[in-house]
């Protein structure tokens, strides 16, 4: 596993809002009373050619595009399209994608051009920011196929750091490093692999299955099974989360890894619930900027602001590469010991928040 600090090398003027970068909203270091897990050395079955350098560099190797071409095609399929963003969503882009040259016939059912990349949820949750990084290049600079503008908009993007906390005994924590992969919870399934993953993504759309993540009880409006999964740019929103479930042996780990923007979709938990109509009738669609959070680990319930990404970033199918990726892992000693720091610590910087 490889440790280290992840830099701002590389940045450009598109990079993604969040992770360690974000001056208004700076993170918080993990205390030094939380246990430093030691990172074994990289498998040799495990490591990814380029990627440690990717990391030093913040942009994308290679292998990391080849990833989520596996999990879905680089083809913009104009069906497909409305299944994930709704038909008026869909025209837009589809208006917009035509009207700076990446989509150079619309009337055709799908396209393998450049306009592909918009196949790949991260690419097509941030959709008017891709046109504008399209319309920025040059003529010469512009990339001819779906590959090429995902690899180029994912650089431009960067990576963030983030983090993801599960409440894990002894052989949970030596499967996840023994598949080097951090599932949704819907993978740990009998039977569910990752083709049933990406099966439900796009049968359901991207927007629906963020919506029943958010709104986890409605999660039998897509089969059940949880496609999905989150990262949070402040170790403290995640730890509280996890700490629900730290029971029987069971103790919060925590997971800090490199990962590329560009896999997370480009939604913010306020932006998913005004998306939910569709699906859940409006209910849920005005949802207030702060939100109270109860938990084990801060009981009276911790606010959290739902126009950030940082809050809370909706993944697909899994985070792959975690040997490399991963920069530090950290343990907590038991429920008692996040809930002396979380009263202390987050209190004061969500405090901060609200005051600023």
């Amino acid at each position: 596993m490889a440790a280290g600090t992840i830099g701002c090398a590389g940045r450009s003027a598109w990079f993604e809002p969040g992770g360690e970068s974000d001056s208004s909203n700076p993170q918080l270091p993990v205390p030094s009373t939380v246990q430093v897990l030691p990172l074994p050395p990289i498998s040799s079955n495990c490591k990814v050619e380029g990627l440690e350098d990717a990391i030093l560099k913040n942009r994308v190797a290679s292998a990391e595009i080849e990833w989520m071409m596996e999990q879905r095609r680089l083809e913009l399929d104009l069906k497909q399209l409305k299944v994930d963003y709704g038909e008026e969503e869909a025209a837009e882009i589809v208006k917009e994608a035509s009207a700076c040259g990446l989509l150079t016939d619309a009337s055709t059912a799908s396209c393998k051009g450049p306009a592909g990349a918009l196949a790949w949820p991260g690419v097509g949750t941030r959709w008017r920011r891709f046109v504008a990084w399209w319309s920025s290049l040059a003529e010469v600079e512009r990339p001819t196929d779906a590959r090429g503008a995902l690899q180029g908009f994912a650089d431009a993007l960067g990576r963030v750091r983030t983090f993801r906390a599960l409440a894990l005994d002894k052989d949970g924590l030596e499967l996840i490093a023994q598949k080097d992969e951090i599932f949704p919870s819907g993978r740990l399934r009998p039977g569910i692999n990752a083709s049933t993953l990406q099966d439900i993504i796009n049968t359901h759309g991207v927007t629906k299955v963020a919506v029943m993540r958010l709104f986890i009880s409605h999660i039998d409006k897509i089969g059940g099974i949880d496609p999905s999964i989150s990262l949070h740019d402040d170790w403290q929103t995640t730890s509280i989360i996890a700490s629900g479930y730290a029971r029987g042996g069971k103790r919060v780990h925590l997971f800090e890894v490199s990962v590329p923007a560009v896999e997370s979709l480009g939604l913010t938990l306020q932006e998913v619930a005004h998306r939910s109509g569709p699906y859940l009738g409006p209910r849920y669609a005005d949802h207030d900027r702060w939100f109270l959070f109860p938990s084990p680990a801060v009981p009276e319930g911790t606010w959290f602001d739902a126009t950030l990404q940082r809050t809370e970033r909706y993944g697909l199918y899994s985070i792959p590469f975690l040997q490399q990726r991963l920069q530090q892992l950290f343990r907590f000693a038991s429920k008692e010991e996040p809930c002396s720091i979380f009263h202390v610590v987050l209190s004061c910087h969500v405090l901060s928040r609200l005051v600023i």
